[in-house]
């Protein structure tokens, strides 16, 4: 996101065109099937049930904590 606010200068913008390539991406994917990329990321165990890392692949997190 900060990378299209960067650009385009506005968060609604930004936001805006982030949803239009999120759903046209859906929409390819639904076609075509998901890449590889995507589905490494959506693997099973790799987010917590609130939708962010593991403590464990959380940069600079200690080990045990």
């Amino acid at each position: 996101m900060s990378a299209l606010i960067a650009r385009l200068g506005s968060f609604p913008l930004a936001e805006e065109a982030f949803q239009d390539a999120l759903v046209s991406a859906v929409s390819h994917w639904s076609r075509n099937g998901v890449p590889a990329f995507a589905a490494r990321l959506a693997a099973p165990g790799r987010l917590s049930q609130g939708g962010r890392p593991h403590q464990a692949e959380q940069v600079g997190s200690a080990p045990g904590r």
